[in-house]
């Protein structure tokens, strides 16, 4: 297995593709946004499920350029990177007040 992909073959046998930018910018948006953990996660898996199933298809072959599935590496490294981006946006977003957490300014989308 190749760390980073390099052409459009590679990618799904990568641990880091193209994709892995949209994933990380997925989940740095679910946390500037004030998305809770579990439903980033949540989504994010889901998303998985069904590349996952287009892949088996021309059709989805077309749309994500691939020769088939991902491999379970590249498909774990696609959620930890949402989850660092979640986490990276999280920190941004959380209010402080003189340095300490403000919770009646969190905002409530799914809780945390």
């Amino acid at each position: 297995m190749k760390l980073f992909a390099t052409n459009d073959a590679d990618q799904n046998f990568a641990l880091f593709d193209p994709w892995t930018v949209i994933h990380t910018s997925f989940g740095l948006w679910a946390g500037l946004v004030g998305i809770s953990f579990k439903w980033t996660m949540a989504a994010a898996v889901l998303y998985e499920m069904f590349e996952q199933v287009a892949e088996d298809q021309p059709w989805g072959q077309k749309i994500f350029r691939s020769s088939g599935r991902e491999t379970i590496a590249n498909l774990v490294s696609d959620v930890g990177v949402t989850a660092g981006g979640w986490w990276l946006g999280n920190k941004y977003h959380e209010p402080r007040v003189s340095g300490y957490l403000a919770p009646a300014a969190r905002n409530p989308i799914g809780g945390r």
